[in-house]
């Protein structure tokens, strides 16, 4: 009987391990998904409020 509890404690340890570790992997996931937009946004509004004048800006030869 204590072997039997010790198991089930040892397997409930386990798959609370398991469920943090899923839920950490998904944060990280989504913590990558938030810094891709941040980072399209950013490269998005430099590419409309560029300079006129400049290398960049010039749209004759």
């Amino acid at each position: 009987m204590v072997l039997w509890s010790i198991l089930t404690l040892i397997v409930a340890i386990g798959c609370g391990v398991l469920a943090l570790l899923r839920k950490l992997s998904a944060t990280q996931a989504d913590v990558r998904q938030i810094r891709s937009e941040i980072i399209n946004l950013h490269f998005d509004v430099v590419r409309h409020h560029r300079p006129p004048f400049g290398r960049r800006g010039k749209t004759e030869p």
